[in-house]
């Protein structure tokens, strides 16, 4: 019954902010907020959801064939953002996502799915066996689990007025954290946290399986590979 009530909230939610944020053009709320030589905002969530959300879709819709957007996400069900980034891979813009297995095997709906199909690649992320701090000393333990990937990052490069930039924060890309949750997230443009943020992502790659090749004339794009799948290959290598 809690659950239900809260589910009904979330939607009450999303309508009344969907309809404000109608108001609200993407590419407006970028030249508002990245115009600066120093972009270092902060946004929290859900008061200033729309407008983070705003500005991600902003920044995508700039991108060009010469951007690249890169996405690292726990969790990725907004239809907006998803369309967005299905809309910029086909006019050029090179993009790459890696997500935490969660939200590959998701049972309620997943844009990661979309992206597949539409032959962005996508990395998804192996988790590896992780102990308590109280249960290390123990050989045989039973305490152990999974790790997570749980960034919510999205970097651009080459996109409005040819420059880089990262949003970044706890805000995971759903209906409940625009409009829900009680978030904290940054856009910020600095040549230093960008090159971290990439170097990174290249790494989390590394972690990581491809479900998902880029769509070319020999290779067709590899969709929807389900993890267990990808778990058992991951064991099986490593014998």
């Amino acid at each position: 019954m809690k659950k239900s009530i809260f589910l009904l909230s979330l939607v009450f939610v999303s309508i009344v902010c969907g309809n404000a944020e109608q108001k609200l053009n993407p590419q407006e709320i970028v030249c508002k907020y990245c115009v600066e030589s120093t972009v270092d905002h902060i946004f929290f969530a859900p008061e200033d959801g729309a407008i983070y959300k705003g500005l991600i879709r902003g920044l995508i819709q700039m991108a060009g064939p010469e951007s690249k957007i890169y996405v690292a996400a726990f969790r990725f069900t907004d239809k907006d953002i998803c369309n967005d980034l299905i809309i910029a891979h086909q006019r050029g813009v090179a993009i790459e996502a890696v997500f935490d297995p969660g939200a590959v095997t998701a049972a309620f709906y997943s844009g990661v799915f979309s992206l597949c199909e539409a032959g962005i690649p996508v990395y998804q992320y192996i988790p590896v066996s992780l102990k308590p701090a109280a249960l290390r000393r123990r050989t045989f333990s039973k305490g152990a689990y999974p790790t997570i990937m749980h960034q919510k990052t999205v970097i651009f490069e080459n996109t409005f007025g040819r420059r880089n930039f990262v949003v970044f924060g706890s805000l995971n890309f759903t209906t409940a954290g625009f409009y829900g949750n009680e978030e904290a997230v940054q856009v910020r443009n600095s040549p230093q946290v960008i090159a971290a943020f990439l170097e990174h992502f290249e790494l989390l790659k590394k972690r990581s399986y491809i479900v998902s090749l880029a769509k070319t004339a020999e290779q067709p794009s590899l969709t929807g590979i389900p993890y267990i799948i990808l778990n058992v290959f991951r064991r099986i290598t490593k014998k």
